[in-house]
């Protein structure tokens, strides 16, 4: 079989040639391979179809779940499983096509066949395994989010390196650590997670589209560094393709835009083959490809590098981070009221996405992670559903037996994969793009976000630009994403030095303080990256209570305002010495001619339901007014 590839990747592997590739290349089988496979191949469907029977009846018996406006099918929604399988055959065939990049570091070194033979099908196994272990909800490995995994395409370069210095064994070696490394990140990272508001997951999740900016314009124009020269044919295929995505996607309805990606693609080879983007060679060996067989997997062992631990450990919390900007993202597309990032959720997948590299590292696979593609599928296509995990958990484990089928989906036309490749990065970057600005930015904002940024696109731009750094320090540089990432993690953090999370402020119980209460409160919101949202609530809150007070001249000697913000609650406390400011539980009864004392209770009533819970407590003299925000 062969894999082609258009392009050079911006790892710097090699992808204007053909890469001949012998994948199963047995055209027959034996009576007993096929009895073994096909043992292995139908459980697979019985099982995924049992799984979405319990999902059916568990999801009847609970409340519905609200999903954002536009999705088909939300978290908790179980498809039919005809829908279910051909949404799960896009992402699996979107993962599965990664496996050309693990290949080229193989055919780069001259492994031999059977060694590339056990890479695809030991990475496409656990890449499964991983898949519908993320599906689940039940702990250690449950993460209950469609966050399919695939190959990391940033470890290519490393694991040449790795390769080229000690063989397979070191590169499974070495690709250990890094899965050890994301192990032991996911019993952590929620502690660290004041290391991790919005704005900076959301700038790590924007680098993560940005960084295969590059890689995705020059995919889909047809250029890359040796060869400058535009193919007109070429454009044009990827721009037929990209309208029939976008035509699908945009105003396409109920299945129509659920199987976009299959009809775009379909489309798309038929006018590849066309303009014969689908060589006679890649034809041959689809035909010559088994149907079924049974992969034969040989560990290569593992070997070790003192001076390649520093770097693949870099690596590591590279990829961990990279995963938190991911799961950031899947969690927004599929949560209409998302606030911030659940890392105690997420410490699950990681664990997941940690274990499968490990375990794909000792069967002489490659290192496995979420995959932004898929995730930027999903949000296109408008299904989010968990389950889909399940099935295309169960279509990568059964391609390992299927050789003709991956062989249809490795010969994907270059211009076609630029094409669909363009999409998912750009919801990427507007995802990030998005978390970025949902909360108020302020000064140092500006060096936190914008420094960040600037140094990693030109990590990724001017690559030279850092090649004189020292061996242990240039694997930071490597790429943007990790560039970014580490910046904006220590900028963060040494931006909040002398930033106190209570403030007060003390004010005189006249109108013209009003003004100094709402700079008070956008100010200290801005200082800590509040949601924009939240502090306008806050101040419609706070100026209605405020001019409550002064109105009925409950506070003439003034009042103190003490704020309080972390990533889940902002809190505002008014303390006055004064008459106290009861809040009625019940909605008071009054008429026109009623008490005043009546109509103030009715006023408090009322401005109670400005925040998420309000309390008065009132003893020798002294009120106190808290208002509580979910943050």
């Amino acid at each position: 079989m062969t894999i082609g590839h258009h392009q050079r990747d911006s790892n710097g592997v090699a992808s204007g040639d053909t890469i001949p590739v012998t994948i199963l290349k047995r055209s027959s089988v034996n009576l007993r391979d096929s009895i073994d496979a096909l043992e292995v191949v139908f459980p697979m469907i019985s099982l995924i179809q049992a799984r979405l029977s319990r999902a059916r009846k568990k999801v009847r018996s609970q409340e519905p779940s609200k999903k954002p406006v536009g999705l088909i099918y939300g978290r908790d929604d179980v498809p039919p499983l005809g829908t279910m399988l051909l949404l799960g055959l896009q992402h699996a065939a979107e993962s599965a096509s990664k496996v050309a990049l693990a290949t080229g570091v193989l055919v780069a070194i001259g492994a031999p066949a059977d060694a590339i033979e056990t890479m695809i099908a030991a990475t496409l196994m656990c890449s499964g395994f991983c898949c519908i272990l993320i599906a689940q909800e039940t702990k250690p490995f449950g993460y209950g989010y469609l966050a399919p995994a695939a190959i990391m395409s940033s470890f290519v370069a490393p694991s040449l390196v790795a390769a080229r210095a000690g063989g397979l064994p070191l590169m499974a070696g070495m690709t250990l650590v890094t899965g050890t490394c994301v192990i032991i990140l996911s019993r952590l990272l929620h502690r660290w997670r004041f290391l991790f508001p919005p704005e900076v997951v959301g700038l790590i999740a924007f680098m993560v589209g940005a960084s295969q900016a590059t890689l995705a314009v020059s995919r889909f124009v047809g250029l890359d560094r040796l060869d400058q020269t535009p193919n007109p044919h070429y454009l044009l295929v990827a721009a037929l393709t990209l309208a029939v995505l976008a035509s699908l996607t945009v105003w396409g309805k109920g299945r129509i835009r659920l199987l976009s990606s299959i009809i775009t693609i379909v489309f798309g080879y038929a006018v590849a083959a066309r303009f014969g983007f689908i060589g006679a060679e890649q034809w041959a060996h689809f035909r010559g490809a088994a149907l079924l067989d049974f992969p034969r997997i040989h560990p290569p062992g593992l070997t070790f590098s003192a001076s390649l631990l520093l770097p693949f450990t870099v690596l590591g919390l590279s990829a961990a981070m990279k995963t938190a900007g991911d799961l950031s993202v899947c969690e927004k597309i599929s949560d209409p009221d998302w606030k911030h990032a659940d890392l105690r959720r997420g410490r699950s997948a990681l664990l997941t996405y940690g274990a499968g590299t490990s375990l794909s590292s000792m069967l002489g696979g490659f290192a496995i992670m979420s995959s932004s593609s898929n995730i930027g599928l999903s949000a296109a296509t408008a299904a989010t559903s968990r389950y889909i995990n399940y099935a295309c958990g169960g279509i990568l484990i059964g391609l390992a037996f299927l050789p003709k089928v991956l062989a249809l989906i490795a010969m994907v036309p270059p211009p076609v994969a630029g094409a669909m490749f363009l999409l998912v990065v750009s919801y990427n970057l507007i995802a990030g793009m998005q978390i970025i600005m949902s909360r108020i930015m302020e000064t140092r904002h500006t060096y936190i976000i914008g420094l960040s940024l600037l140094f990693g696109l030109s990590a990724d731009t001017m690559p030279s630009a850092y090649a004189q750094l020292p061996a242990w320090l240039r694997p930071l540089f490597s790429s943007g994403l990790t560039l970014a990432t580490a910046m904006v993690v220590v900028l963060n953090a040494v931006f909040r030095i002398g930033i106190s999370r209570r403030k007060t402020i003390e004010l005189e119980s006249t109108p013209e303080s009003a003004d100094r209460l709402c700079a008070f409160i956008e100010e200290f919101g801005a200082q800590w990256g509040a949601r924009r949202d939240v502090i306008s609530r806050a101040v419609s809150a706070m100026l209605e209570f405020f001019e409550t007070l002064v109105a009925n001249e409950m506070a003439p000697s003034g009042m103190a305002v003490t704020g309080f913000l972390d990533e889940h609650r902002l809190d505002f406390v008014i303390r006055y010495h004064g008459e106290p400011f009861e809040i009625p539980t019940e909605r008071p009864q009054i008429s026109l001619d009623g008490d005043p004392m009546m109509v103030r209770k009715l006023s408090a009533y009322m401005l109670s339901g400005l925040a998420d819970s309000v309390k008065s407590r009132h003893s020798s003299g002294n009120t106190e007014i808290e208002m509580h925000f979910e943050h």
